[in-house]
């Protein structure tokens, strides 16, 4: 089972696993936010989400952290079974920052809601051929197989999907304290309600206005920055409505898709001191 912590400096969350754990937690999140125009009204936020899904696979890949973790094998059981087994088991690791974990958590509960009900699946996952079929192959009887099989696997899914959702709630607990905690439950609590999608048609420019102001913020203060930063995804205020409306006019100005507006204030740092 993968595990969820905060970072040293509290600037993200990492994201611990074996090869099977991190792969199984892939596949449940990128099966349920599907492909970046599959749902409509989320296809930035399906492409934050699928970027988290990157990390994680080139991080069971071996291509992030690599860790030892001893597994409890020792001489008895050895001798007991007669063979000769490893001491220790590999365990892969990611850094995701804070803002990016939490949205995902949050936003994901309008991305279970969509696929779990059909009435709302049908109105709005758009059907797209998703995946190459060599010519030879019957591409209607593989998408049909597909389908049934992803139909078969959503509750799985949903399940690996809900323990990511509840370790990243419970490794906040961990930075912001436990009232802090609470408010900020209650407040997700106030507006959850089944069916309800507070996210669809979100600017996601916003999370990087966010990310801008918690990476940069004081260290020793980001407990309650973060905080505040949550308060802000969860209630969107007019801070949010406003830059929606800049975003907006000045797609419409440069006649472009406001998808495709980028802020002049967000610079990442090359280098995260998680």
């Amino acid at each position: 089972m993968f595990s969820i912590k905060t970072t040293k400096n509290n600037l993200g969350i990492t994201i611990t696993g074996d090869y099977r754990d991190l792969n199984e937690l892939h596949t449940g999140l990128s099966n349920l936010v599907g492909y970046e125009e599959e749902i409509e009204g989320y296809e930035d936020i399906s492409l934050r989400i699928l970027g988290i899904c990157y990390d994680l696979r080139h991080a069971y890949m071996g291509d992030r952290e690599i860790e030892l973790v001893h597994n409890g094998i020792n001489d008895e059981i050895k001798k007991w079974h007669g063979k000769l087994y490893p001491d220790y088991n590999v365990y892969y690791s990611v850094n995701i920052l804070w803002i990016e974990a939490i949205f995902s958590a949050l936003v994901l509960e309008d991305i279970i809601n969509i696929r779990w009900d059909k009435r709302l699946s049908k109105k709005y996952i758009v059907e797209t051929e998703d995946f190459w079929i060599p010519d030879d192959m019957d591409r209607e009887e593989i998408e049909k197989k597909v389908k049934i099989e992803k139909e078969i696997r959503l509750p799985y899914d949903i399940a690996i999907v809900r323990l990511y959702q509840a370790s990243i709630w419970k490794a906040l607990n961990d930075v912001v304290g436990i009232n802090r905690y609470r408010r900020l439950r209650n407040l997700v609590l106030q507006d959850d309600y089944y069916g309800s999608l507070k996210y669809h048609g979100f600017f996601t420019q916003y999370l990087d206005i966010l990310n801008m102001e918690y990476i940069y913020g004081k260290p020793e203060k980001r407990n309650t920055l973060l905080a505040a930063l949550i308060r802000k995804l969860i209630k969107l205020d007019k801070e949010y409505y406003d830059i929606e409306e800049d975003i907006r006019e000045f797609a419409k100005e440069n006649d472009i898709d406001y998808r495709d507006v980028q802020l002049t204030n967000v610079n990442y740092p090359e280098e995260l001191e998680w």
